[in-house]
């Protein structure tokens, strides 16, 4: 009898929680099928952070290989979280697959408690759960191995504990405690979480608490402040590679940079993303039209937290952009759902359940018409996303993992180039040369003030006695010099690598042959579907 209370009390979070689930169970299901069995995430850069949890664990070394300290991860936390997982109970692939379960379950917890506060309806608090697992999607970002739905739990958590906060005259001691504590976290996840913290930052000095405003912002910064700090000391930039080379300084030369400086990239992005846009316009209006019905903003949650989502959103897309995948913009997809709910739970408040009537069918239909256009896009977004995401395991699977399995078999303990680095620095142990400049500061230094070219690259093989090369072709043309190419292989029906092909180099010509009868060993291994060219096939069949 008690179960049956606390089902019918807590329907919708169990409800949200069993479609997860179920979800993230056919989606491993299908991956798994797909790879010959092997627990496969859909992004080399999951590998990224578990090579670097791995040597920290075992070496004591924050780096992507054992050689030193690389500042690669912009995810402080979950570097950590996964070392301390591989310390205890050793390093495992199964290790991200599950911390990120934990994650999606406590974000759903998080949306049931934020939804508590605005509403009474559970029907209500249901939608915007199931919202929460569908538009992200979360069952797909479980799958990416990575921080982001650790990320989106703890921005959920915040922006929760924020808008109480803000809703009230005083806030008590507690709240400001846990707010304080809540927000180095949440930056420490992922810098991204900084953008969340300045909105609520700029409504708490709207609202008059300066001090408090001042601190949180304060102590927010604190992880990014002194990871650079260590960064700096051990002669690496300030910000982690894995921003500072994806961003560039706008230009000041003519209005319009200028005016993209001021905040027009955001409104263009904002445009040019319909799935955002069918969150933010309705959480737009539903800040006017409770403010229209004499809400006091600094007294209902419901306008404090969506005023903090928009700002969010334009900071996100004005520094960041919209990424050509999903991950980096699930955290707002979820706010979104989360805010959304709540401001209709509060619009619903005090309002009883209309019966039905048959001339009110128009109204209805309307609404009905209303809700299919706003969720149109952000269901096509997720639909997409959601039947991608076992596709993208295999090509990993068939590219980047094979990488790996191959240069731990015959290049262990050898200097390797390559500008994929995640799965090859997890499964072997490599003295690594990265191309892309993640985890090779000469490299990066280089790429930033775009003077990589053939003579440095030379000087980077010849220092280091780099024997061979994998990397994407294209990328590349002009820094090769007297590499040898020995083969390629190619994965089909791509949808998350760079390129479906990648190249194998003998970086020393007096490495060529060693190189040639490595591939032609591994190439039985290889998953059928991998398409193989070459001169070690060449040379097989004479």
């Amino acid at each position: 009898m008690a179960k049956e209370r606390t089902f019918g009390k807590h329907w919708p979070l169990l409800t949200a929680i069993a479609l997860y689930l179920v979800m993230l169970a056919v989606l491993a299901f299908l991956a798994a099928r797909q790879n010959q069995g092997h627990l496969i995430y859909a992004f080399d850069d999951a590998y990224i952070h578990m090579a670097m949890a791995k040597n920290f664990a075992l070496q004591g070394v924050w780096g992507v290989n054992r050689d030193g300290f690389t500042s690669t991860s912009s995810s402080l936390l979950w570097t950590l979280l996964l070392s301390a997982t591989y310390r205890l109970f050793g390093v495992s692939q199964i290790a991200p697959l599950i911390l990120n379960v934990l994650s999606g379950l406590l974000a759903l917890v998080a949306g049931y408690l934020f939804l508590a506060k605005t509403t009474h309806r559970r029907w209500v608090a249901c939608a915007g759960l199931l919202l929460l697992v569908l538009a992200v999607p979360l069952p797909s970002l479980a799958m990416t191995g990575m921080e982001h739905s650790l990320h989106l739990a703890l921005a959920i958590l915040f922006l929760s504990l924020s808008a109480s906060c803000l809703s009230k005259e005083s806030p008590d001691a507690k709240q400001r405690v846990v707010l304080l504590v809540m927000a180095p976290l949440l930056a420490a996840t992922r810098y991204e979480g900084l953008f969340l913290v300045a909105v609520v930052c700029l409504l708490l000095l709207l609202r008059g608490k300066a001090g408090f405003a001042l601190g949180l912002g304060a102590i927010a910064s604190l992880p990014m402040v002194i990871y650079g700090a260590l960064s700096v000391r051990e002669g690496w930039f300030f910000l982690p590679n894995s921003l500072l080379l994806k961003t560039s300084v706008p230009g000041l030369a003519s209005l319009d940079q200028m005016g993209e400086l001021a905040g027009k990239a955001s409104i263009r992005r904002l445009w040019d993303s319909p799935h955002f846009l069918a969150l933010v316009l309705p959480s737009l209006l539903a800040v006017i039209v409770l403010s229209w019905q004499g809400k006091n903003p600094w007294k209902s949650i419901a306008i404090c937290s969506n005023l903090s989502f928009i700002g969010a959103m334009l900071l996100h897309l004005h520094f960041v952009g919209q990424g050509w995948t999903f991950r980096h913009e699930g955290y707002l997809m979820a706010l979104g759902a989360v805010v959304l709910a709540g401001a209709a739970g509060e619009l619903l408040r005090d309002s009883p359940i209309p019966a039905f009537h048959r001339h009110q069918l128009p109204g209805y239909l309307s609404a009905a018409l209303l809700v299919a256009l706003i969720g149109y896009p952000i269901g096509k977004k997720a639909a997409k996303v959601l039947l991608q995401t076992p596709r993208a395991t295999t090509n990993i699977y068939q590219q980047q993992y094979q990488m790996g399995l191959f240069l731990h078999r015959f290049y262990d303990g050898q200097s390797v180039a390559a500008n994929d680095i995640g799965a090859i620095s997890f499964l072997a142990d490599l003295h690594l040369l990265d191309l892309a400049g993640l985890a090779s500061r000469e490299v990066a230094f280089l790429q930033r003030s775009r003077q990589l070219n053939a003579a440095q690259v030379k000087s980077l093989t010849d220092a280091r006695g780099t024997s061979i090369a994998i990397v994407y072709e294209g990328w590349f043309e002009g820094v090769r010099e007297n590499w040898i190419k020995a083969g390629e292989w190619k994965i089909q029906n791509n949808v998350i690598c760079a390129s479906n092909t990648i190249s194998f180099w003998a970086v020393d010509p007096s490495r060529k042959l060693e190189l040639l009868e490595s591939l032609n060993a591994f190439a039985a291994e290889l998953p059928p579907e991998v398409i193989q060219s070459g001169e070690y096939l060449q040379r097989a069949a004479r």
